[in-house]
């Protein structure tokens, strides 16, 4: 007796084998230097991240040879986002997806062989012009300009003329767009909710002592300096500030464990201990505005508790917002540090620094990047003021949020729980309202 294996089920077993290989994720890792050690460097520049590792795979680079790359098998997403950028043997690490190639070229080139061959082509086919085409241009560029709509055109006069009416609606949105264009940056900015209304007279104030005086003392540039601020845009000042976001459910960045250094300053700051984002809003990310108004809206005491004894506190602040309280208490430490860094450190334009700055919460998506803009925006007001010359080089500072955008798969990052246990506490009241009426 013989025994057949059906083709079917071998097909299914390659099929199977090939789509175990194709779902392999690796991250491909460039710019590393070709030494015999790169594959342990590797491995324990992972590890320092907390990315756990499959396998390696080291492939070096034809030109130049002191080069190459590794294929990593691990989590691309989280490697991509702790990674990418990081400076490692002397240059800044290229983390990305690796890239599959194809199987179109050869599915292309598989055949029986034989086929007609092509025909020659007459010299004479390619002298003359294809009038075809451009005929057929032609008449695309007429049907487009004698097109009549109701409200963009009128009929066509006797004497063949064409009188254009435009469109009352794109028309509308035109002029809108140009109104907007010429509004002034304070408007818009008003609008946004970032607008300074200090800046300008600062600025006309650090404007007018410049054209009163040619000759500069210390005392003047001094003053001129703590008018005028220390505020400078990104990219042109010698001391740059980065406040970060990111989430504890995702680990720490790898670079807050460095230890303490200038620029590394502060231990990553824990906001989990504020209040957390209202349940009506929790589904939009922290850089919403609806967010932000929610999460530091003033938040009122009580007239008095009912389970205390004590009488109230008639002098005390009628309203008090933690995370306005951490932003300020944040904020005045990264001045200190920067304070310490230009006069200790000795930090300027001859020895430049990058400040980074951590702020963490559970998931990185509310809380943080909330606490993160409220402090860059802090900070930038801080040194525009530049009260008592405190910074005496231009620093600049920008935000990053780390896991804002992440795909999360819990619950509590989008307010559900919360959301669950507002409706069991409205239900809870109707009913003490209902039995309270009925009796």
């Amino acid at each position: 007796f013989f025994f057949v294996i059906p083709r079917n089920n071998r097909m299914n077993k390659q099929d199977n084998e090939s789509s175990i290989k194709s779902t392999v994720k690796r991250a491909f890792v460039g710019n590393l230097n070709n030494t015999s050690d790169v594959e342990d460097r590797v491995r324990a520049l992972f590890s320092r991240s907390a990315i756990p590792v499959k396998s390696i795979k080291i492939v070096p680079l034809k030109q130049p040879n002191t080069k190459c790359y590794a294929l990593v098998e691990c989590d691309v997403d989280m490697a991509i986002k702790c990674l990418r950028g990081m400076k490692f043997d002397g240059g800044l690490l290229s983390v990305q997806h690796e890239r599959k190639t194809g199987n179109a070229s050869k599915s292309k080139s598989k055949g029986f062989g034989g086929g007609w061959a092509a025909p020659n082509h007459s010299p004479h086919t390619f002298e003359k012009p294809i009038p075809s085409l451009s005929k057929q241009m032609k008449d695309m560029s007429l049907l487009h300009e004698t097109k009549i709509t109701q409200d963009g055109m009128n009929a066509i006069d006797s004497g063949g003329v064409k009188k254009m009416i435009p469109s009352t609606s794109s028309s509308d949105d035109v002029s809108q767009f140009h109104s907007r264009c010429k509004l002034s940056l304070d408007n818009l900015l008003q609008e946004y909710g970032s607008y300074d209304p200090d800046y300008e007279r600062m600025k006309a104030m650090q404007v007018e002592s410049s054209q009163s005086s040619s000759v500069v003392t210390a005392e003047d540039k001094s003053h001129a300096q703590s008018v005028g601020g220390m505020l400078a845009s990104n990219g042109r000042a010698p001391i740059h500030v980065e406040v970060v976001s990111f989430g504890y459910k995702y680990s720490v960045p790898p670079q807050a464990r460095e230890g303490w250094s200038h620029s590394n300053p502060l231990s990553p700051i824990d906001c989990r201990d504020l209040p957390r984002c209202p349940h009506y809003v929790a589904k939009l990310s922290g850089l919403n505005h609806k967010v932000k108004r929610a999460m530091l809206s003033v938040v009122e005491k009580d007239d008095c508790d009912e389970n205390s004894d004590t009488e109230c506190d008639v002098e005390e602040s009628p309203s008090i917002n933690p995370l306005v309280e951490k932003c300020e208490e944040v904020s005045e430490s990264i001045i200190c540090t920067l304070e310490e860094a230009i006069n200790e450190g000795g930090h300027g334009y001859a020895f430049p620094l990058e400040v980074t700055i951590f702020l963490g919460s559970e998931y990185g998506r509310h809380r943080s990047v909330v606490l993160c803009e409220t402090v860059a925006q802090k900070i930038r007001n801080l040194l525009r003021r530049n009260e008592g010359a405190r910074i005496s080089q231009p620093v600049s500072v920008s935000t990053r949020h780390r896991d804002v955008d992440k795909k999360h798969m819990d619950e509590e990052a989008f307010g559900v729980d919360l959301r669950r246990e507002h409706d069991a506490e409205m239900k809870l009241k109707k009913k003490q309202e209902w039995l309270e009426s009925r009796w």
